[in-house]
Parts: C-alpha cells; structure tokens; sequence
C-alpha cells in the first residue's frame, strides 16, 4: 500500500461549534493575551463565523473601527470573548477602547471572526497616491521603483484615472444636453 492509505484523516462533522482542549500552545493561537479576572480557560465552546465583508463591520462598529481592527488583524481569525470577560489588559480594549470592544464582543460574543483583508481598498488608496505624486511631477520610472511595480502598471493606473476624468466630464456633458 501507498503512503496515501496509511494517513486517515478524521471525518469531517457538519457542527458548527468547536470545543478545544486547554493545551497551552492552543490558547496561544485562539487567545494570545492573558486570561482576565475569573477567566475559566478549562474548556472553551468557540462558534466559528466568518466576516463576509468589511460592510458588516462597519454596520456595527462605524467606519472608524473597522478601519482600526482591519488594520490591525488584516486576514487573520480573531477571537471575540463574551462582553462580561472583557478586561481593561485585553487586546481589544487596548486597540478599541473599552466601550468599541464591548460593542465588537455584543455582536461577535464566542465567535472566531475572520478579519476581511480589504485588498481592493488597498490598492486604490495605492492608486491615489501614485497618481497624486506623478501629478506632482514624479517620473514613472521613480514610482514603479518606489511601489514594487512595473512602469507599465504605472501608465495603465494614471491612464484609468484620465479616462475616468473623461467619462465623468463626457456624463456631465450630455446632461446638459437635456
């Protein structure tokens, strides 16, 4: 027999809830801060839920937040404790305040949420900045150096922004026409 049959993987279950074993290593990964006062880390009962989008978040904890923890745990799985074991040494009050994280820990209470990554505003923050500096008057040849990019990605990002100029004065024009 192949290597391929001597590996059993168990079967997948269709629950929803996961209960981990308090090995210390474990903790670590779920909850990298210390426990709180009157923590119980003998057994944890984690809902696994992931954030479709940044939307979500922001509906909940207002844009500013949602920038805040984004920024902080882009594209990772972060665990939200329940509001009562929030404790002022938390990661989360620490990033948050204590009243944001009070609300994030309502609305995510047990919950393993993954932090959307928000590539595409990413890059066209990305793309304002280089158009902004070669508006400025900086060679294409600088900022494809400066950016990690390839001075034809650089004409192609400030030859969509013109065109975009284009098309909104070109849709301010006929309606004038009416």
């Amino acid at each position: 027999m192949g290597v391929a049959h001597a590996i059993r993987r168990p079967p997948l279950t269709s629950s929803i809830a996961l209960v981990l074993r308090t090995d210390e290593a474990m903790l670590r990964l779920i909850r990298p801060h210390p426990p709180c006062q009157g923590e119980d880390t003998r057994k944890m009962i984690m809902t696994v839920t992931t954030t479709q989008t940044y939307d979500e978040l922001a509906m909940f904890l207002g844009n500013e937040v949602a920038d805040v923890i984004v920024g902080a745990f882009r594209g990772q799985e972060l665990y939200v404790p329940v509001e009562n074991k929030l404790c002022n040494e938390h990661k989360l009050v620490r990033l948050l305040g204590f009243e944001n994280a009070k609300r994030l820990c309502h609305y995510y209470a047990s919950q393993v949420i993954t932090i959307p990554m928000q590539q595409a505003k990413r890059i066209a923050e990305r793309d304002k900045e280089i158009v902004a500096r070669y508006e400025a008057g900086v060679k294409k040849s600088t900022l494809a150096g400066e950016y990690g990019l390839h001075v034809r990605t650089i004409r192609n990002i400030v030859s969509r922004h013109y065109q975009r100029l284009a098309d909104e004065a070109y849709q301010q024009n006929q309606l004038c026409l009416f």
